[in-house]
């Protein structure tokens, strides 16, 4: 026999998104094809509050209560649970199976609830069925927009947080939504570092480079991720962000292994590095250091460079710091920032020397990490047993015999360089052969795309000294040659490290702490610091 399914044109909902609840429970009316459909009135079933705590009815038009909903008052989504509860002669069913009279049935998201009333007393010929499917679905709202983001797949999690996929309430596009705690050790503060970070890079970052805003897309691309809506829930602290679609440190190892080729070939490998080198350097011209550059903070993007190669970024700004921060806060104290394996040296014994070139350090480490798939090679080494194994040369043999270039390994030696003052700068990483040898080959812009000069630069076929010159300039947005670059900028630099240094020595006698990362590195070979004639002079 076809029996007549009441349908209701809106869901009916149990609750709703609020700053402390995440997640969104209803009763989706649904109708079967096969069977005959009978449209009712919009309020021929409705939900309303009951006497009991956290419960509400579902009741017909005239009244008549036909069962109960009741949310055990977990306000996150994995914890939280409704349950349903017959209260009447109307036969009630969960995926098909009958309930007891008074007896509770915990709900899972998908279950189909079935209502039927019949006309005679002998149950024989029914008067109408109603069918829901229940559904909790896991959201984040977003208070200061009003806005519900809903979560689609946890992507990411570890001691930062987590990440989330989540369609956006405006726009087609899906966004990644990070969730972290929002304790910065800084009563002044009423958000994380992390937003603290984003927000004033890309205000410094803006005030640079305002041409492009109005379009949605910067003129320069700083290959930093750029933070979007951001709201604080007690505490914790919801970013929402562009998506990427991988990390480098998955993309890797998804690669080649083998012990005569790369994970990445090397083209990629230099396409990545440059654009992290872009984005260190401009996190360092406004004097932040990251503190936690390592493979699965370089994230990937759908959108491709000139090169041809995914536009990659620097993400999880989590332990970003101004470096005068670190230099007078943490110089002394015995916990150490980063993640082992990716650690200078310089900061793994007593007084720490924190500066930009710890930065540099871990991405020598990560592009290590994209030709080889060994992660945090140095992990659990103090800055003795780190020499030693530079020292040994296993490292350099290991990537000749996978094909790297000279200038490949030689670029790879001045950011692995010992001594923070001898390692390569993000500025004169982006002029290095190497990174250069791009745009030499194939005419293409060497730095990101998205940057816009009235400037043309000379072709190939110019001579090098040239080239240089140019980048440089479109790169300081100034006409000065790089020998002023060098021998201000630099030099300056150069010399408020060593007083720093002499300072923390004299104060504080040295002392050699192994940083606290688990497994040692494999024994690696480091050779003089070579400074390039042209770039490094």
């Amino acid at each position: 026999m076809n029996i007549p399914i009441s349908t209701l044109q809106n869901a009916l909902p149990l609750i709703q998104p609020l700053e402390t609840v995440s997640f969104v429970a209803e009763l989706e009316p649904i109708t079967s094809a096969y069977e005959v459909t009978s449209h009712y009135r919009d309020d021929r079933f409705r939900l309303r509050e009951s006497n009991r705590p956290r419960t509400l009815e579902l009741v017909t038009s005239g009244g008549d209560v036909k069962c109960y909903f009741t949310w055990n008052g977990k306000p996150d989504f994995v914890s939280a649970v409704y349950s349903i509860t017959r209260c009447s002669e109307s036969a009630t069913m969960i995926n098909k199976k009958r309930l007891d009279l008074g007896v509770a049935k915990d709900l899972r998201n998908g279950d189909v609830i079935q209502i039927m009333d019949f006309l005679d007393s002998d149950y024989e010929e029914p008067g109408y069925c109603v069918k829901f499917f229940f559904r909790k679905t896991h959201v984040f709202f977003n208070p200061l927009a009003e806005r519900i983001y809903t979560v689609i797949d946890k992507v990411g999690e570890g001691g930062f947080g987590s990440v989330h996929e989540c369609r956006n309430p405006v726009g087609e596009q899906r966004v990644a939504i990070k969730v972290a705690d929002a304790t910065s050790g800084f009563p002044e503060l009423e958000e994380s570092f992390e937003v603290t970070m984003l927000r004033t890079f890309w205000e410094n970052f803006q005030a640079l480079y305002p041409v492009g805003w109005g379009q949605g897309l910067p003129s320069v691309d700083p290959h930093v991720v750029k933070l979007g809506a951001h709201w604080t829930v007690g505490s914790s602290q919801y970013l929402a962000m562009d998506l990427a679609v991988s990390d480098l440190e998955k993309k890797a190892r998804r690669g080649t292994h083998s012990p005569t080729a790369m994970c990445l070939a090397e083209r990629e490998v230099l396409s990545i590095a440059r654009q992290v080198f872009t984005g260190l350097q401009y996190l360092h011209r406004f004097h932040y250091v990251h503190c936690d550059i390592k493979p699965s903070n370089i994230l990937e993007f759908e959108e491709q460079e000139l090169d041809g190669f995914p536009r990659m970024a620097i993400g999880d700004l989590g332990l970003c710091r101004p470096e005068d921060y670190l230099i007078e806060t943490l110089s002394h104290r015995s916990d150490i920032f980063g993640t082992p394996g990716f650690q200078s040296p310089e900061i793994l014994r007593l007084p720490r020397l924190w500066s930009p070139a710890v930065d540099i350090w871990a991405t020598g480490i990560t592009l290590y990490y994209a030709y080889t798939g060994t992660n945090g090679m140095f992990a659990g080494m103090t800055a003795a047993e780190i020499q030693h194994s530079l020292d040994s040369g296993v490292h350099w043999r290991r990537l000749e015999l996978k094909g790297v270039s000279a200038l490949g390994i030689a670029f790879l030696k001045r950011c692995l360089a010992t001594d923070h003052l001898q390692r390569v700068t993000a500025e004169k990483a982006l002029l290095d052969p190497w990174i250069l040898q791009q745009a030499q080959v194939s005419g293409s812009y060497p730095f990101t795309p998205a940057l816009n000069s009235n400037q043309p630069l000379p072709g190939p076929s110019r001579p090098v000294g040239q080239l240089l010159a140019a980048v440089a300039q479109v790169l300081q947005g100034e006409k000065h040659s790089l020998s002023t670059l060098s021998s201000t900028a630099d030099t300056q630099e150069r010399i408020r490290y060593q007083k720093r240094a002499r300072r923390s020595h004299s104060q504080h006698p040295e002392a050699e702490v192994a940083s606290d990362g688990q497994g040692k590195g494999e024994a690696q070979e480091v050779s003089d610091f070579v400074l390039g004639t042209d770039i490094y002079a």
